[in-house]
């Protein structure tokens, strides 16, 4: 069994939660990948794939990219990316939104999981479909920003 755990950055030394958990899981023997925007200090405790990155500074570029990572994951995953794009709409996401978040769960839409976990709250936010889409069970992880802070300055988020 396959499980992905979604964060925005590697786990550091400090963050004992993570750690113990894929070192939990992988000694249960699942496959564990970690799906991050960044990979800060070199993590190799399990697999981990990168989000792909967005290109502030060029649009023309990003444009591109964007192209690039949407034909590629057409390609290797057509069923999840229809799939994907049928849940977005279905939930009156427009068509630019839908696009951004098409490109930026292409790395976990490719992926074969069989469960994501999302480690917090706020990082589900804009990837609520990924699971369904790639048939995979979804556990979030609510903690405290989570809870008091986050729903008070963005209201009907969850």
């Amino acid at each position: 069994m396959k499980i992905g755990i979604v964060l925005s950055a590697t786990p550091a030394y400090s963050e004992t939660f993570f750690l113990t958990k894929i070192k939990g899981l992988k000694a249960s023997g699942f496959d564990v990948a970690l799906f991050v925007q960044r990979n800060e200090n070199d993590f190799s405790l399990c697999e981990v794939k990168l989000a792909p990155n967005v290109n502030k500074q060029n649009g023309f570029i990003q444009f591109f990219k964007v192209c690039a990572v949407l034909l590629w994951l057409l390609l290797t995953s057509p069923k999840p990316f229809f799939k994907f794009i049928k849940l977005e709409r279905n939930a009156n996401r427009s068509w630019t939104q839908l696009v951004k978040n098409l490109y930026n769960n292409s790395h976990i839409l490719n992926s074969g999981l069989d469960w994501v976990h999302f480690g917090f709250a706020t990082i589900v936010v804009q990837s609520e479909h990924v699971a369904k889409a790639i048939g995979a069970k979804m556990a979030v992880s609510f903690r405290g920003f989570d809870l008091d802070v986050y729903p008070l300055k963005h209201s009907n988020c969850y």
